[in-house]
């Protein structure tokens, strides 16, 4: 059986690339805000993998985790985040004892 992966960002080409990419190894689910998401979770799925835009208009990437981290099985379900804005970090909250790995997202330009 394949692992699950959960795509959640804003920009339909970012999700088509990460699906395009994922789908021969991975079960590819795409939602392009956090309330879809979080609907889908409430339906009872489960992802193995989460990778989130951080910024999405309405629930942000670290709210959708947040909310995401409650859900029973989910809780310590890796988690990467995605920012067009953001250079690649690495943060590790002591506290929690999760790691987060922030990508800078792919460029996709369009020629007009």
């Amino acid at each position: 059986m394949k692992k699950h992966i959960l795509v959640v960002d804003d920009e339909l080409s970012i999700r088509m690339l990460l699906e395009n990419f994922l789908a021969d190894d991975y079960e590819v689910t795409t939602k392009d805000n956090g309330y879809e998401a979080m609907a889908w979770f409430q339906e009872g799925n489960q992802a193995d993998l989460l990778l989130v835009d951080i910024d999405m208009p309405m629930i942000n990437g670290y709210e959708l985790t947040e909310s995401i981290r409650k859900q029973p099985g989910m809780e310590r379900t890796p988690v990467i985040m995605l920012s067009s804005k953001q250079k690649v970090l690495i943060a590790f909250d002591l506290f929690q004892q999760e790691l987060t790995i922030i990508f800078k997202s792919p460029s996709i330009r369009r020629n007009c």
